[in-house]
């Protein structure tokens, strides 16, 4: 299936997109196609995985060669953690995915559109891990981002440093 395209982008893509396999049709939850970038460490895993013979040509097929359904991935996931102590599940995957974009200061935005989730459930989930993250969104007159210069003075407008007890004035040129 062209689900995992290794051609695509820096390392690969992973395409999560609507399709009938066999007779059998197949939608994202959110019935929104969508793809999301393979980071250079996935694409070490995948490129040592062997993909296994399947009916319609999964890339991570179950153990008989079929569509593997979710809830027999959750229950081997189950078993394996089991095995070593841990009680993980595949909901815990994604949010670790979600916390470490948001902690990385990625927009609720990009999150959004990389989990196929509405940005208001990405905002509701994940905007209280980045308040420090947006502490230089608030500060005029510097660099947004390290490594960015500002932009320049248009001499239209200035902003002057007031004490408390002043109100703000912006003043024109």
């Amino acid at each position: 299936m062209d689900d995992v395209d290794l051609d695509a982008g820096a390392n690969g893509m992973l395409r999560i997109q609507a399709k009938t396999v066999n007779g059998d049709y197949w939608q994202p939850k959110t019935r929104v196609n969508r793809a999301v970038p393979i980071s250079k460490t996935l694409r070490e895993y995948l490129e040592r995985y062997a993909t296994g013979a399947s009916d319609g040509g999964w890339y991570f097929p179950s153990p008989q060669g079929k569509f593997r359904d979710p809830d027999n991935f959750s229950k081997a996931l189950a078993e394996v953690n089991k095995a070593h102590a841990l009680g993980w599940t595949c909901l815990h995957f994604r949010h670790t995915f979600g916390s470490q974009l948001a902690m990385k200061g990625e927009s609720l935005f990009k999150i959004s559109a990389l989990m196929g989730n509405s940005p208001e459930i990405c905002r509701r989930h994940y905007a209280a891990l980045i308040p420090e993250a947006m502490a230089d969104t608030v500060e005029f007159g510097q660099p947004a981002h390290k490594g960015q210069t500002s932009a320049p003075n248009d001499g239209r407008l200035r902003i002057v440093q007031v004490t408390p007890t002043q109100r703000l004035r912006l003043v024109g040129s």
